[in-house]
């Protein structure tokens, strides 16, 4: 009987993980970037892509590029970096430096080049496309690196670089220049690609296609607000295909009083997951298709490869509210 009060306590009061604040200011940043491409530049939402997962040179593993933009003369790689601080760059160019003032002490910190960064990314995305029969050319991938925030102090050498978006000024500038003129859209239509240097039809068909085999990143939401990403691993308890379930919702009984009645009863804390049908249609009531309900004990472990992290890690089913599956 003790046992089982425990269980209903525990699981009506479940650990509340709050987003960590740098995470939250970058997805923030990454958000804000975003809209400004679509505002200002007047990007249509099917034109960009988020967290797109690529192979790397190798094929050893995984790389993320978090914002991609196709437009008909290019296709942009961002790379967004929410910083602040003192920066400029190293003797060698792989690598800048970070420097700090304290009350009585200067500190200097060496990392690796977001510049360095950038252009890897560029590179990846090239031969991603490449390899899934869009044959750009390297001239027609390009990028570009962002410091939205003002709080940041970059070196002249580094502002002068015409990859370097620092500032809202210098971001809003790139996005309007963005926008189609009446006298580009109209010459598009008769100037062969080979000639204007633009995507041709078939290029932009074939680079939509390779954005659609690039994978993303499952999204779990915990109790508290923290979202974590990286990849689903699974649950003994439930089986799933990701081609026909787009999300798990959790749902919880957290009323203690009606959790202790249960115990009292016999009965140990259950969580009903909700698995959602991917590309169902919204219903009435719960405005999604469910694939299927499943029931199981509130510490039902899952496990979930957080991104960066070389261990696998068991989340209690009690502490998630939802999971977010890429389609692969």
């Amino acid at each position: 009987m003790n046992s089982r009060l425990a269980q209903a306590e525990a699981a009506s009061k479940p650990i509340q993980h709050s987003e960590l604040g740098a995470v939250h200011d970058q997805r923030k940043a990454d958000n804000h970037f975003v809209a400004t491409l679509t505002e200002l530049g007047e990007i249509k939402p099917d034109q960009i892509r988020r967290n797109l997962r690529v192979d790397d040179t190798f094929k050893q593993s995984k790389r993320e590029l978090s914002i991609v933009l196709i437009m008909g003369a290019k296709i942009y790689v961002f790379v967004v970096k929410n910083w602040t601080g003192n920066y400029k760059p190293g003797p060698d160019g792989k690598f800048w430096l970070k420097r700090e003032e304290y009350e009585e002490s200067i500190t200097v910190e060496q990392i690796k080049s977001p510049l360095v960064e950038l252009q890897e990314q560029i590179t990846l995305m090239h031969s991603h496309l490449c390899k899934n029969g869009a044959s750009v050319n390297k001239q027609q991938v390009d990028g570009r690196l962002v410091f939205p925030n003002a709080g940041i102090q970059l070196d002249d050498e580094v502002k002068q670089n015409d990859r370097i978006l620092a500032g809202q000024e210098q971001i809003n500038a790139f996005a309007r220049g963005l926008q189609s003129t009446w006298k580009e859209y109209l010459l598009s239509t008769v100037t062969p690609a080979y000639f204007s240097g633009e995507l041709s039809y078939s290029q932009l068909n074939a680079s939509r296609a390779g954005f659609g085999r690039a994978s993303g990143w499952d999204k779990l939401k915990l109790v508290g607000g923290r979202v974590i990403e990286g990849d689903y691993k699974g649950c003994a308890s439930v089986a799933i295909e990701r081609s026909k379930v787009s999300q798990m919702d959790f749902r919880h009984n957290r009323n203690p009083l009606s959790s202790k009645v249960y115990a009292v009863m016999g009965y140990t804390p259950q969580v009903n997951i909700e698995l959602v049908k991917r590309g169902g249609t919204a219903g009435w009531i719960t405005g999604r298709e469910l694939h299927s309900t499943v029931q199981v004990p509130f510490n039902t472990e899952i496990t979930f490869h957080f991104a960066g992290e070389q261990k696998e890690a068991t989340v209690p089913a009690n502490e998630i509210e939802s999971i977010s599956l890429s389609s692969k």
